[in-house]
Order: structure tokens, then C-alpha cells, then sequence
């Protein structure tokens, strides 16, 4: 009985480091995270400074609001709220 409790002690140890140096691998062989900017203003404008901003820092990508959505009770139809003025 002893001899099973250390092959299973050693197979557990051995499938435990074997998956940390998987995660570990994967971990790091991965491309760099994409940065990207949310934009929840209701008016967009480019100016200057947000467009040198987001260069600087090297943003890929820009999410806007484009409007908020609620339910009309009466008509039973969503209709846009606030919608982004450019």
C-alpha cells in the first residue's frame, strides 16, 4: 500500500509541474495585449489632444457609445437615447 501512495505522490508531482511549465510557456509566448480606449461622451470631436493621446500611447483600437437603447411602452419598439453627435 505504501509503494502505490509515493508512485501516485510522484505522478501528481510530476502532472503538477508539467502543467506549470505548459501555463508558464503559453503564458509567454503569447502576442502583447491590444490597448484600446472606451469613448462614453454624447459628442465626439478630434481634437488635437485625443488624437496625440491615443498615438502616444499606442492605441489600436477606439470603442464608442454610439446611444443607449430603452423600450418605448407605448409604440413596444426600443428606441435610441442620446445618440453620439460627431
Amino acid at each position: 500500500m505504501r509503494k502505490h501512495a509515493i508512485v501516485l505522490a510522484g505522478t501528481l508531482l510530476f502532472c503538477g509541474i508539467a502543467l506549470l511549465v505548459l501555463l508558464w510557456v503559453r503564458a509567454s509566448s503569447g502576442a502583447p495585449p491590444s490597448r484600446a480606449f472606451y469613448y462614453w461622451k454624447t459628442q465626439w470631436s478630434a481634437s488635437p489632444e485625443i488624437v496625440e493621446s491615443l498615438s502616444k500611447n499606442r492605441i489600436n483600437r477606439l470603442y464608442m457609445r454610439f446611444f443607449d437603447v430603452n423600450w418605448d411602452e407605448i409604440e413596444n419598439f426600443p428606441r435610441p437615447v442620446s445618440p453620439l453627435r460627431f
